[in-house]
This record gives C-alpha cells, structure tokens and sequence, in this order.
C-alpha cells in the first residue's frame, strides 16, 4: 500500500530485510540525485555508488551494511522514495506514445533553473529555500509540481515545451520562437555534437534520420 501524504507520516527510513535504516529525506538530496543522473559525463557504475552514497551514507554509516547480495533492495527503496513512493506504470500504448512525443524532452534543470526556482518558492508560498531546514523531498516535490503559473519560473517551462508547429499565427509563433531561444537550457557537450553531426550529413546531402532516432 502506497503512502499518502495527506494521511500519513512521511518516510524518513526504509526498510531491508527486516531492518530498518535511515534515509537522507531532505530535499537537496534528491536534487543532488536528479542531477547526478542526469550527468552523462560519468559511468552508470559511478552514479549507482554516487547515488547510495547520497542517500545511504551521509547520514549514518549505513554504507557498509550494502552488499552484493542486498543492494539491489537498496536501490529499488532509494528510487521508490526519489519516485515519492509512487510506481510507475506505463501501458504499450504509453511506451509507444512517449517513444513519438516530444514531450520527453527535459524542460527544467534544478541546476540552471536554480534562480527561477528559488524565486518560485518565495512568490508562491513565502519560503526561502536557503534558510529552511528539514524539508522532506516529498514535501518539496509536491510545492515544486503545484507552482502557479504567475511566478516566472512555470512561463519559462511553457515557453521550453510549446510546440511552434501547432502555433498558425506568425506574429505569435516569432514571440515563442524568440522565448524559447532566450530561455533555452544548455545543450550537453553530447548533444552539441550530435547537432553538429546532423548538420554536417545535411550540407552532404545524407540522410540523418537514423541519428535523430537515437
């Protein structure tokens, strides 16, 4: 049975085995996570270790009690709570959609967006991100998703993700285009030079279709 915020007291463990271990909840933890696994600049063994330590080992020594035989629970409790305790479940028919969508683009960065988001919090709610303590990830989670849409922060996240192909008015579409441009999020050094790439077969004369595929 899933856990609901409104009823009951936010997790501050987890639970392996039978015991029950300390999990780092506040939310510069998870934002620390977001980033990491996001990081396309270090291996997926780095994030897995980067990760557990993250939420496992700065707190208590709990480190140490993680094993081959057992972190796997360790990883699945860790992204169950990142998750807010929510499973996903997506159908064939969701794949098959998000796999066509340009909706999968990411359009926030806690690391870029750090300004917008801080001031976000103080427009809506009157809280400073820089002197709180002990805000529960959950808790962040649910203020971040319910920002109104006067504060800065949710126009620029319209602008990123509005699709200029289904704009008819010109003059209207110029201001989007311009918007999205201006508030872009820095391209990984990855994607650079895959644009590059693309580029490239174009002034070829080549068929990029299979890059933009990957």
């Amino acid at each position: 049975m899933s856990i609901s915020i409104l009823t009951d007291f936010l997790p501050i463990e987890v639970e392996i085995e039978g015991v029950r271990y300390p999990i780092n909840w506040d939310f510069r933890t998870s934002i620390l996570f977001e980033q990491l696994m996001l990081n396309n600049n270090i291996s997926e063994k780095e994030k897995s270790d980067e990760a557990l330590q993250l939420y496992y080992g700065y707190e208590i020594d709990t480190i140490k009690y993680i094993n081959n035989n057992n972190i796997n629970q360790f990883v699945e409790e860790m992204l169950l709570f990142y998750k807010c305790g929510k499973k996903i479940i997506s159908t064939n028919e969701d794949s098959e959609k998000s796999e066509n969508s340009s909706k999968n683009e990411i359009i926030y960065s806690f690391e870029h967006d750090d300004f917008y988001i801080y001031s976000a919090f103080m427009h809506d709610y009157h809280i400073d991100l820089q002197d709180i303590e002990g805000l529960h990830w959950w808790k962040f989670k649910a203020l971040f998703n319910s920002l109104s849409s006067d504060c800065k922060f949710i126009k620029i996240l319209e602008y990123r993700s509005i699709d200029l192909s289904e704009i008819q008015d010109k003059q209207q579409k110029n201001f989007y285009r311009k918007m999205k441009k201006l508030y872009a999020l820095p391209q990984s050094l990855e994607e650079k030079e895959k644009q590059a790439l693309i580029t490239e077969m174009l002034l070829k004369g080549e068929d990029p279709r299979e890059l933009l595929r990957q």
